[in-house]
């Protein structure tokens, strides 16, 4: 049976396969992909980072 993204495994030169942890950060990056392209998690981005930037200039001023 062939392995999943067994090319990676041949690219960096072991015969691991991929662990938990890399198909969990895999998974991660796919989710918050998905989630930024929805409006809602765009508008509710751009305020937490507003609420950010406003304290570090409050802050270094």
């Amino acid at each position: 049976m062939r392995r999943p993204f067994a090319w990676l495994a041949a690219r960096r030169g072991d015969d691991r396969g991929v662990t938990t942890v890399e198909w969990l950060g895999m998974a991660a990056i796919a989710v918050l992909v998905v989630a930024f392209l929805l409006p809602q998690v765009r508008n509710a981005a751009r305020d937490v980072w507003a609420a950010i930037t406003s304290q570090l200039t409050g802050f270094f001023s």
